[in-house]
């Protein structure tokens, strides 16, 4: 089997993901300069879904640079035998992806809190909110740390 698929897996991440980072990037940078700053519900958990989305692109931008010298072949990927970089990695990858999921789910909440069940600010801040970022978090951080404690990553 040729090495072309496997370096053209290894090369795709590293065009996408800088424009992964832009826009997450733009975002909080919209959100720092607007008048509301981290003042509303929606501009916390879009701040949430961004550093999800951060940790993510970034572990897969050094995708290329962490592919194990076995994979390699004779091609022209560079490689590490540094397995702590590859279950960091992994661990990144995980937990980015899994928080900029649960992040997405709870914008959905909260926009079904404003506009279905026509909550307060006051209420969805006081009642909803402590939970729309605690379990992005910890789903994050307790399924990457399975992962990793289970060798699966």
């Amino acid at each position: 089997m040729s090495q072309y698929p496997l370096h053209i897996w290894s090369t795709l991440p590293t065009i996408t993901t800088p424009l992964s980072l832009l826009g997450s990037s733009a975002i909080l940078y919209v959100i720092s300069r607007s008048n509301d700053k981290l003042s509303t519900t929606l501009n916390r958990l879009l701040v949430g879904l961004c550093v999800g989305d951060i940790i993510f692109s970034f572990s897969m931008l050094i995708t290329k640079f962490i592919v194990k010298l076995e994979d390699r072949g004779s091609g022209p990927v560079p490689g590490t035998t540094n397995w702590a970089a590859c279950k960091t990695q992994g661990f990144l990858l995980y937990a980015g992806g899994h928080m900029s999921i649960c992040y997405n789910c709870a914008l959905c909440v909260y926009y079904v809190c404003v506009i279905k069940l026509n909550y307060s600010d006051t209420k969805i801040k006081k009642k909803v909110e402590p939970f729309l970022h605690a379990i992005p978090w910890m789903y994050a951080i307790i399924i990457s740390s399975m992962a990793l404690a289970t060798r699966t990553i």
